[in-house]
């Protein structure tokens, strides 16, 4: 199966920078990793609202090529689109990664 031609997002896979603040816990901020392509196929979606704001959910399902070094720990991002990953697995010939994200717009 050849995804080449459906891998049209350029994401930028960002790694967690934690530093102690100053009141005893931490602080996080991301920094780039590295760029990647990606098919981006949206799943479903939900509005909430959270601290009297309306909030919207997305899930996806985010394909990449393996060979990439992935945790929960990191996101990806497009833009300024942020897509925060809650599993992934590789598929069965091992050439694809995929990933359950979430994304949420304020």
């Amino acid at each position: 199966m050849s995804l080449a031609g459906e891998m049209r997002h350029r994401l930028l896979i960002e790694e967690p920078i934690e530093t102690p603040d100053s009141e005893g816990g931490m602080s996080r901020s991301f920094a780039p990793l590295t760029m990647i392509w990606a098919k981006i196929d949206p799943l479903r979606g939900r509005g909430d609202v959270e601290f009297d704001a309306l909030q919207a959910r997305i899930t996806h399902r985010v394909t990449i090529r393996s060979g990439v070094d992935l945790s929960l720990r990191h996101r990806l991002s497009e833009g300024g689109r942020y897509f925060i990953i809650h599993a992934f697995r590789a598929s069965a010939d091992d050439r694809l990664i995929e990933i359950d994200a979430e994304e949420r717009i304020d």
